[in-house]
Formats: structure tokens, C-alpha cells, sequence
């Protein structure tokens, strides 16, 4: 699944309240400036560096203690991460990105339940705060919580209707849990948002579940606008092939036969399957031919012999049929 990421915007940083003193004050402005272009440059280790020096010069300055929390996040530090957010969140308890950076932290330590928390308190301060949405979603999904994986996204989806993402993501796992009606609404809803090739092959991959002759006909369509924006791999002609086998459309069929042999020559159960739409299509020289490679490649393939038993009869090649017919008795035992 999709993990939608997110920035943090730099904080607006007041120095109101925080300053006792006017040299304090004009300490407390020099670091703001340090640190803002800093934060600007992402030089992390620099932000570290500078800790100490901003921590003799403006001691009261609470905001040292986000920034170090930000820096030591950049840099992977995720223990540094939790404790320098744990220090500022004691002074300043009200900043939504402290709780969230301290969140993915959590779960970087594998602490989940901190870590909901976190997304707790950041959606307590802000309820439509996407990001924290998303990532209890995510911990829902680690966690094989299906339900809850929903739940969150359906809570993204209320916010953001169009989030493509999360309509994707909720779509695909109302498809695992065998839910194919709420899934195509989804899908739906996400190609009205903006018409795309994921949301379309998937649909279609719903609509094959249903198994019904009008949801065979919708898959094949949504197989072709995945197409026209640019998919051209095995699952797309393999889907579709299936979808016109259940209608019997058997032209259709041949040509995405030879679109997945394009890409792999040599694959005989494509070639046996091909042959055997050729006989159906009664194009038995066809199915001939493609019986005869398999023959050479395999020359104890008795589906093959059986198949051009079959077509030699058809075209009037007792003889032919006859040698086929007895090299299938024989590699089955038959005497």
C-alpha cells in the first residue's frame, strides 16, 4: 500500500512571553535567525552543532528543544527524536508537529502505542489533520487491522473526498476483504477525481470477481483505458484475456495471447492455450502450427498431440491424425 507523505512547515516562532530581559530577547532573536536558516539549508548536523551555544546564550528559548527534535528526525536518530519532543511537548504542549514527529519516531521504535497517541493529541489540536489520519491507517495496516485500516482512511476520505490515495488504498482492501460493490465505488470514486490507470486495471480486477457477463464486459473496459494511459504489462493482458474466455470472444482472446507472448517467446502453456482459441475459431492449421512448436520443445506433451489429433481430423488428414492419435496411447501406456 501507498504511504502518502507529508512536510512539516517551519513553525512561526514567537518570542513573546519567553524573554525576561532585553539582552535575553536579543539572544533569543539571534537563534530564531540561526536556526530558521538552518532549517531552510537542512544542514541537520549543523543544528546539533549549535546546541550547546544557543543553550548558554538564550536558555530559555523552549523551541531549541523542537528544532534538535527535528534535526535528530532528519538524521534517523529516532531515541534523540523521542526525548528532545518529550522535552519540548513539557513546556509547549499546543505545536501539532511536535506529537507528530514524535509519532513516527514511536513507530520507527516499534512502539505503536505511543505512537497513537502522538496521532491522538495532533488530531485533538487539529481534527482534520490529515497526516495523522494517514499514518494511524498505516499502523492499522502494519498490524493486519483491516477494519481500522478503513476506519482511518474513511476518516482522510471525509476531509479530502478526492484523495486518490486513500480511495485506492480503502478500495483495494474492501477487494481483499471480498467486499467487490464497496470497491468499485471507490475505484470509481477515484477515477471521477482524476482518471488514472491504477484505479481503472483495478476496478476491473473487482469487476472480474463478480463473475457476471455485464461485470466481465465492464472489466474488459476498464483493462482498455488502463491500456490507453499506457499499461502494457502481463496483468492487464492476462486479466483481460480471462474476462473475454468467460464471454468467448475468442478473437479478442488471440490478441492478447500474442501481446504477453511478445514479451516471453518461449512460455508453451501460452502457446497450448493460443493453439486451443485458434481450434475453437476453427483455425486448425493454426492450432496446428502452434501444437507443432510445442511438439518440438516438448515432444511428450500429450495436450499437444491430443490437440493436433483433434485438427488433423477436422482438416481431413486421417493419416496425420492417426500418428497423433498413437503417440498419445503410447506415452500414456495405452496399448
Amino acid at each position: 500500500m501507498k504511504k502518502i507523505v507529508f512536510t512539516l512547515a517551519l513553525l512561526c516562532i514567537s518570542i513573546s512571553g519567553f524573554a525576561q530581559t532585553n539582552e535575553e530577547a536579543a539572544a533569543i532573536n539571534k537563534w530564531i535567525d540561526v536556526y530558521a536558516q538552518l532549517y531552510e539549508q537542512k544542514d541537520w548536523n549543523k543544528m546539533v552543532e549549535q546546541a550547546a551555544d544557543c543553550q548558554k546564550e538564550a536558555p530559555s528559548w523552549e523551541y531549541l528543544d523542537y528544532y534538535l527534535g527535528v534535526a535528530y528526525s532528519n538524521l534517523g536518530n529516532n531515541v534523540n527524536t523521542i526525548n528532545e519532543m518529550t522535552d519540548f511537548i513539557s513546556k509547549i504542549d499546543t505545536v501539532a508537529a511536535a506529537f507528530m514527529i514524535r509519532g513516527n519516531a514511536y513507530v520507527k521504535e516499534n512502539d505503536v502505542k505511543a505512537a497513537l497517541e502522538d496521532y491522538n493529541h495532533v488530531l485533538k489540536l487539529n481534527p482534520k489533520d490529515i497526516n495523522a489520519m494517514i499514518e494511524k491507517a498505516n499502523i492499522c495496516l502494519m498490524q493486519n487491522d483491516n477494519e481500522g485500516y478503513i476506519a482511518n482512511l474513511s476518516d482522510v476520505i471525509s476531509v479530502e473526498p478526492n484523495n486518490i490515495d486513500a480511495l485506492t488504498n480503502r478500495g483495494s482492501t474492501y477487494a481483499r476483504n471480498k467486499q467487490f460493490d464497496l470497491a468499485i465505488a471507490d475505484f470509481t470514486a477515484a477515477i471521477n477525481a482524476k482518471p488514472n490507470a491504477e484505479s481503472y486495471l483495478n476496478r476491473a480486477k473487482a469487476n472480474f470477481a463478480l463473475q457476471t457477463d455485464e461485470s466481465y464486459l465492464l472489466a474488459i473496459a476498464d483493462c482498455n483505458e488502463a491500456e490507453k494511459l499506457g499499461v502494457k504489462d502481463a496483468d492487464l493482458y492476462t486479466l483481460r484475456l480471462a474476462c473475454n474466455q468467460k464471454m468467448k470472444k475468442y478473437a479478442e482472446m488471440l490478441k492478447d495471447y500474442d501481446n504477453l507472448l511478445s514479451s516471453d517467446t518461449a512460455n508453451m502453456n501460452l502457446i497450448y492455450g493460443r493453439g486451443v482459441t485458434k481450434y475453437q475459431m476453427n483455425d486448425y492449421k493454426g492450432a496446428i502450427a502452434d501444437m507443432d512448436t510445442i511438439i518440438a520443445s516438448d515432444p511428450n506433451n500429450v495436450k499437444a498431440y491430443q490437440v493436433r489429433a483433434t485438427c488433423k481430423t477436422k482438416l481431413k488428414d486421417t493419416k496425420g491424425a492417426q500418428e497423433d492419435a498413437k503417440k498419445v496411447k503410447e506415452l500414456q501406456g495405452i496399448k
